[in-house]
């Protein structure tokens, strides 16, 4: 079984494989912080030393380092953000990829529970912001600001302890006073991100089922449903916009006042009694502003921190989901015989959709799988297909539980044509041979030909390599049965399941589809949920289900003497055995 890692850990193996990175980062951030340190010592001798002995030539100097100094500290920063834009990157790029390989293993129960919208949502946007935010906005920045304040308080204490005392008692007290503002600011953020997922989540319904919308004039439902959510949104952004001003003008900027206020009081009486020179003042006045920063920067990550924390959150649920179980029998038994044993199954929540179900299907074998809608047939298929598990019995292949083969080489046995047939935003080719990326010329003509497509292809513009658009919306159902047919022969699996394969087909059309399939009966085990049952003779066995069970299996002619729901069935359609 496959074990994917939190987000911490794999931030932590993300830096521990760039160490060079990381240590180069660290040291552009020391030189960042420390390069601006010098400005209001600058300041402090060209008052005190080189304006009273009109030293112009080393004032024009220290001029020129003044003006030098923001631009080498600017050209810093740029570096520090490109480096941290490639670590941010490298720990996005890890978290996306465990993200998207346990969407692929995680059972289908699970998948179904979250939602392709949510995990699509996680993998994008959950994964972008921490990755920007947890490490380059929390944990470069932390270090950022750690520097930047020793660079500040330092030089502050050599040149007078008493205000870098006051500064230094001050600083706490404005970050609490900060820090319970910010905690509204929290509450207001939370809310609108909710807000936000809820629209996104209605959005991409709607979306979806645009078709339906039209189609059942829903349009009236889908508005006021949508204005109720914009209304909320309103009302969320208005009261996170508020907050937000206020903590981020209102009290930054009394904040600072007061500690001006505390300095130049201070400053002014020192000054008075000649303790320090007015250069020293102008120095700590300009201090002020860069500690008060970094007080800011190390409550904005505090705030980060608290702003990612659902989008970590959500990450890590999708990852602490098991995967689907696998089993360590790589290759199939000679003997291909299937076998179900007192199967039973049942849907989270739900009633059993299967109960206590028995029979086999011998290799070569075509079985016919019939009842009524709702029945449990295609969960048949699903449990087969290792999509759900059964809650007791189980199914056996070659004499081994079918949970034994490894997962992968079991399903790569089966050849599956569904109800409803998923296709790519690719070309026709594409889609029929999907996953492989290169194409067998005479095995997809064969395809194409046996599935009744030949006359569909011909005549568009690009033959196969025409575009299908989005999950093929140009393609009508009946043309999408069939490639899903084309795709399973020119898989050429050793076993065919197929779901109401006809379902969608014109009656001359599934027959001829319906005759392509029986071709294969003996070179391949077929076992097909159908309704039509023109060609049920065809078929070696037949399974009846109803309510989830089993009532009746056999030959077709053999169920058709017993004078039950089989042949109830086929008097229904105007069928005579």
């Amino acid at each position: 079984m496959k074990h994917y890692p939190n987000v911490r850990s794999i931030i932590k193996t993300t830096l521990l494989s760039n160490k060079a990175l990381v240590f180069v980062i660290a040291l552009v951030c020391l030189v960042g912080a420390v390069l601006p340190a010098f400005t209001p010592l600058i300041y402090a001798d060209i008052i005190d030393v080189f304006i009273p002995k009109q030293d112009t030539a080393r004032m024009f100097v220290y001029v020129g380092l003044l003006i030098l100094i923001p631009v080498l500290t600017s050209l810093v920063f740029n570096l520090r953000n490109v480096l941290s834009f490639r670590l941010c990157d490298a720990v996005t790029r890890k978290m996306r990829m465990a993200l998207m390989k346990k969407a692929i293993h995680m059972p289908i129960e699970d998948y179904d529970s979250w939602g392709e919208n949510a995990i699509a949502y996680r993998v994008t946007r959950s994964c972008g912001q921490v990755g920007e935010v947890f490490l380059n906005e929390t944990i470069l920045s932390l270090i950022g600001a750690i520097l930047s304040l020793l660079s500040v308080l330092i030089p502050m204490f050599i040149l007078n302890w008493q205000m870098a005392l006051v500064s230094l008692i001050s600083l706490p007290v404005l970050y609490f006073v900060m820090r319970i503002i910010r905690k509204k600011v929290l509450e207001r953020d939370q809310a609108l991100f909710d807000t936000l997922m809820t629209g996104e989540e209605d959005i991409h319904e709607v979306l979806a089922g645009m078709r339906e919308v039209r189609l059942f004039g829903g349009e009236e439902r889908v508005c006021k449903r949508f204005a109720d959510w914009l209304r909320k949104h309103t009302k969320s952004k208005t009261a996170s916009v508020s907050v937000h001003e206020f903590d981020r003008v209102t009290l930054p900027e009394l904040c600072l006042q007061t500690l001006y206020g505390l300095i130049l009081v201070l400053g002014a009486v020192l000054v008075a009694r000649d303790t320090i020179t007015i250069g020293v003042l102008v120095a700590f006045i300009a201090y002020v502003p860069r500690s008060f920063a970094g007080i800011k920067e190390l409550l904005g990550i505090q705030v980060n921190m608290k702003s990612i924390e659902p989008a970590m959150q959500s990450i890590e649920e999708i990852l602490a989901t098991e995967d689907e179980k696998n089993g360590r029998i790589l290759g199939l038994a000679a003997d291909k015989t299937l076998c179900y044993k007192n199967v039973s199954f049942s849907y989270k929540d739900n009633p059993f959709a299967i109960k206590n179900v028995s029979f086999d299907v011998q290799a070569g074998e075509a079985l016919a799988i019939v009842g009524e809608t709702g029945g449990g047939k295609s969960t048949l298929l699903q449990l087969l297909l290792r999509m759900y598990h059964p809650t007791e019995g189980e199914i056996t292949l070659g004499g081994n539980p079918i949970e034994e083969y490894d997962l992968d080489e079991y399903r790569k046995q089966f050849g599956v044509v569904g109800q409803s047939h998923f296709l790519w935003a690719s070309s026709v080719v594409d889609n029929i041979i999907w996953p492989e990326s290169s194409v067998d010329t005479g095995a997809f003509r064969s395809a194409v030909q046996r599935a009744q497509l030949s006359h569909f292809v011909e005549a568009l513009p690009n033959k196969e390599e025409t575009m299908l658009g989005e999950r093929g919306q140009s393609v009508s159902g009946g043309e999408r049965q069939r490639l899903s047919f084309a795709h399973a022969l020119y898989a050429d699996r050793e076993f065919l399941v197929l779901d109401e394969p006809t379902a969608a087909l014109d009656a001359n059309t599934a027959e001829a589809i319906t005759g392509e399939i029986l071709k294969l009966k003996g070179e391949k085990t077929i076992i097909a949920v159908t309704h039509h049952l023109s060609t049920i003779l065809a078929y070696d066995k037949v399974l009846v289900i109803k309510d989830g069970a089993v009532v009746e299996t056999g030959t077709p002619r053999a169920l058709w003497k017993q004078e039950g729901v089989f042949r109830e069935m086929c008097e229904k359609q105007g069928i005579q055995l």
